[in-house]
């Protein structure tokens, strides 16, 4: 549990860098990706490797309450990775889509893994971990928006959000 809170203190650091840098500007949502991932993952055992890969149909930009509100989920997506998906493996894939919807405000963002994906308990609502709620709370009413999880080949979650106007 320590471990847990020590990883979303150090998440949250690295968001308010980030945001430090840029005097409070929107942020690139590929580069909050890349910093918060990478920042989390630097607990992951030496002997094992994960690889994130940021696929973004365009420069997608998000403000800084957004981005607070991203780094929160993508810091738990990546702890999950640590704790469930590179558990058998010496290299884990890590796949983040990110888009924007023509003509709207929306954001389209999904984050897969090649580990063995969510157990059916998850799936059905019937088990869920305190970073599921975390992650369904901070999308739901903090970013406006809708989250599913399902596996396809690993563990995929896929957000939907409104985003802030800059």
């Amino acid at each position: 549990m320590l471990n847990d809170l020590t990883n979303r203190i150090k998440a949250l650091s690295t968001v308010h860098q980030l945001l430090s840098d840029s005097s409070w500007s929107p942020l690139f949502l590929r580069d909050l990706v890349l910093q918060v991932s990478s920042s989390a993952l630097q607990v992951f055992p030496q002997d094992r490797q994960v690889l994130v890969e940021v696929i973004s149909t365009d420069q997608v930009t998000v403000t800084p309450k957004d981005a607070h509100n991203l780094a929160i989920v993508i810091n738990e997506l990546a702890t999950n990775v640590i704790k469930y998906a590179a558990s058998d493996s010496e290299t884990t894939h890590v796949r983040v889509d990110i888009c924007r919807e023509k003509d709207t405000r929306y954001i389209r963002f999904s984050f897969r893994d090649d580990g063995p994906g969510f157990p059916e308990t998850v799936l059905r609502g019937e088990k869920r971990r305190v970073g599921m709620y975390l992650m369904e709370n901070t999308v739901c009413h903090s970013l406006r928006g809708t989250i599913e999880f399902r596996n396809d080949q690993g563990a995929v979650v896929s957000i939907q959000f409104i985003r802030d106007v800059e």
